[in-house]
């Protein structure tokens, strides 16, 4: 079952908070789940934090539909709640690039 799409910011922050942590919630099954795990898991290069075709990916990925911009969100949670700290930088630059407005 998706998570319902939060509508103000309160919203956005409890279903945060109810998030699973990393690898043992449901959005680390999907395919944006997927692609956020290999974004969080492999190491920045000297030229770009974000490997970016892989972000590419994942934006291609949430475009296709707001059930997809909900997974993506919730696996950027699962990874936010992770105990590395490199993935979790990674995490929140990820959330930087995709929800920058």
């Amino acid at each position: 079952a998706m998570a319902p799409k939060p509508r103000c910011p309160r919203r956005a922050a409890s279903v945060a908070k109810k998030a699973k942590p990393a690898g043992k919630g449901k959005a680390a099954t999907t395919d944006g789940g997927k692609l956020v795990q290999q974004i969080v898991s492999t190491p920045p290069s000297a030229e770009h934090a974000l490997e970016p075709s892989l972000l590419a990916q994942l934006k291609a990925f949430a475009r296709q539909s707001h059930g997809n911009v909900d997974g993506v969100f919730a696996a950027l949670v699962d990874a936010l709640n992770g105990a590395s700290a490199a993935a979790r930088c990674l995490a929140v630059e990820a959330c930087d690039v995709l929800w920058a407005r």
